[in-house]
């Protein structure tokens, strides 16, 4: 029992991934981004319709044009050393929303992960 209490003491005090994944500690800036832009991804998109602005000015007969969102983003807070996670709010995950709808969302985010290095 002593030895495998060693072991857990000496697994923990080494900079590893062990220690990233049990503390959420990573060893640099570059981890912390890639961790979290993995998190992002997994998080999947919505669509939603939006007005063409563009259909005087390039000719095409289409009065909306459909644009792809992430669910989730990464922001890097400078002062903490932390890239946050965040995860967009009032939306769902794979939804398209229509030109109506769009108007009365009520889209957000909130902090889901931090990623710490």
């Amino acid at each position: 029992m002593k030895k495998l209490f060693i072991l857990f003491l000496i697994a923990i005090s080494s900079p590893s991934s062990l220690k990233a994944n049990w503390f959420g500690f990573y060893g640099s800036y570059n981890e912390a981004l890639d961790a979290c832009r993995k998190w992002a991804e997994s998080g999947g998109k919505y669509t939603r319709r939006v007005d063409n602005l563009m259909r005087s000015i390039n000719g095409s007969g289409e009065y909306y044009r459909t644009i792809e969102n992430d669910m989730r983003s990464c922001v890097d807070d400078g002062r903490t050393n932390t890239i946050l996670g965040y995860e967009a709010t009032g939306v769902k995950k794979g939804k398209h929303y229509t030109y109506l709808e769009q108007k009365e969302l009520k889209i957000g985010q909130k902090v889901l992960k931090r990623f710490k290095f």
